[in-house]
């Protein structure tokens, strides 16, 4: 699995249809009457760090020239293939599988006690909630 060549964010489109889409197709339909307007998550923070982390991969990968160069992406923006280009530097970094680390494998972390992956979502229990009960 890769997070910018595979197909994994669900999105909203103009008539309330669902689809999956991989981030270079965020402008799908965009020049047409269906384009996609909101990004489906079944938690509002995950949401919310989908749209960051879309947001972070565009100005790393596709920043604006200048404002000018801004305004004209916000008013035609770029096309799938445009994007499939762009991204596709940076896919080698966004994979999950292989023989190599994974995106945002943290290859030094070292723990004596480790925690389930739920405790990273906020409205999961800490340590002193689990050990008082």
């Amino acid at each position: 699995m890769n997070l910018i060549q595979d197909r994994w964010i669900k999105a909203i489109h103009r008539n309330y249809e669902t689809s999956s889409i991989a981030p270079f197709q965020l402008t799908l339909g965009c020049r047409g009457d269906n384009p996609i307007v909101d990004i489906d998550a079944p938690r509002p923070d995950f949401r919310g760090a989908l749209y960051q982390f879309l947001i972070g991969l565009l100005q790393t990968v596709y920043p604006p020239l200048s404002e000018k160069d801004w305004f004209s992406q916000w008013d035609m923006p770029p096309s799938e293939t445009e994007l499939r280009e762009r991204f596709a530097s940076a896919a080698p970094f966004f994979g999950l599988e292989g023989s190599g680390p994974a995106f945002m494998q943290d290859l030094n972390l070292v723990g004596e006690n480790p925690k389930p992956i739920a405790s990273l979502l906020i409205d999961e229990p800490g340590d002193n909630s689990n050990r008082n009960n």
